[in-house]
């Protein structure tokens, strides 16, 4: 099941539960997406290694579940029919340095089998590999040349070379850049990979995403990403501290990936990056389906992050955690504002 497009395997699970509900026929269903168990189960049982370590009806909590199983947002939206859906990935979510065993900031947007990773900060091309093999990633695109942005391009680079020379893979990995050298022009290494420059006025079509780009206020030239997918639109700020044309840019966006550099009461525009102030006022001008907390601070507890924005955005808010998903057009407007 897996291995199917999001749209068959979406249309394939409503099916199953249609033919549950007529007949009235009882399913073992066994997956590793926590998602998919939620959508189609009544009870759900976690086996590690042939052994029962957690069972019932809610979300599992074991410490093997929560490492290794995907963490689905919303999971009762997921599969509601028609059009394209596009699934998003958390791979990093931490800026300037990442915690152990997680990576900083890189998102992977799949549908209709084509896949495409915004930025691959440090420790992505790891943590990418529990989400997808290496060598059915198509394209990479960088918000800008900071290194928990784009430091693992290197590594994805050479495991192209590799994967390529062993027959692994047989198409070479496109990069999408700023024009800045001497960054842009490490992306490409013919015949393995290839690199194309792209600016905020840029609009570009990769496979079924249609990317329009903004530039933010950030000490680095640096894009923010809208990328439209059927009905279904993702904004993703990438780093910047908060303008009223970013605010416009994310306007109306179904999921909004912001980054939350800092806490409540530090100077978010003198550092180029958004407090969690900043991110409430940008969720209160943008009104977006659900608001994803991203670009994390090493210090304290991200945590109240989610609580500092609440107190001055009444919409939905998350905080971003490595390898959850969220679906899109999955997340509706009237469902995701309490």
């Amino acid at each position: 099941m897996s291995a199917l497009d999001v749209s068959i395997q979406a249309q394939i699970l409503n099916l199953l539960k249609d033919l549950q509900k007529e007949f009235s026929t009882a399913y073992l269903f066994i997956s590793h997406d926590i998602g998919v168990i939620h959508y189609m189960s009544d009870f759900i049982v976690v086996i590690n290694r042939g052994r029962i370590v957690e069972q019932g009806e809610g979300e599992p909590v074991d410490p093997y579940a929560e490492r290794r199983l995907y963490k689905t947002v919303d999971c009762k939206l997921m599969f509601n029919g028609g059009g394209l859906c596009m699934r998003c990935t958390v791979i990093g979510c931490w800026g300037g340095c990442c915690r152990v065993n997680e990576a900083c900031s890189a998102y992977l947007l799949s549908c209709q089998g084509e896949h495409l990773l915004l930025d691959c900060g440090s420790g992505a091309a790891s943590m990418l590999q529990n989400a997808l093999p290496l060598q059915e990633l198509h394209h990479v695109l960088l918000s800008h040349y900071h290194y928990d942005h784009c430091s693992d391009a290197g590594a994805l680079s050479y495991g192209r070379l590799i994967q390529m020379q062993t027959g692994a893979a047989q198409q070479p990995l496109h990069f999408y850049g700023l024009p800045v050298e001497p960054y842009f022009e490490r992306l490409t290494m013919e015949p393995y990979t290839y690199a194309q420059t792209i600016g905020a006025d840029d609009k570009l079509q990769i496979g079924p995403f249609c990317c329009t780009f903004h530039k933010t206020a950030h000490p680095v030239e640096c894009l923010a990403v809208k990328v439209k997918c059927g009905q279904s639109t993702l904004v993703y700020t990438a780093d910047g501290a908060y303008t009223p044309q970013l605010a416009e840019f994310a306007e109306g966006a179904d999921l909004l990936i912001a980054e939350c550099s800092l806490y409540a009461g530090a100077d978010g525009a003198r550092a180029g990056h958004m407090t969690s102030t900043d991110v409430a006022q940008l969720g209160c001008k943008a009104a977006p389906g659900m608001l994803l907390l991203s670009h994390l601070p090493l210090y304290g507890d991200p945590h109240l992050l989610v609580d500092q924005v609440k107190a001055q955005w009444n919409g939905e808010v998350r905080l971003a955690q490595t390898l959850m998903t969220v679906e899109l057009p999955a997340l509706k407007r009237e469902e995701s504002v309490p």
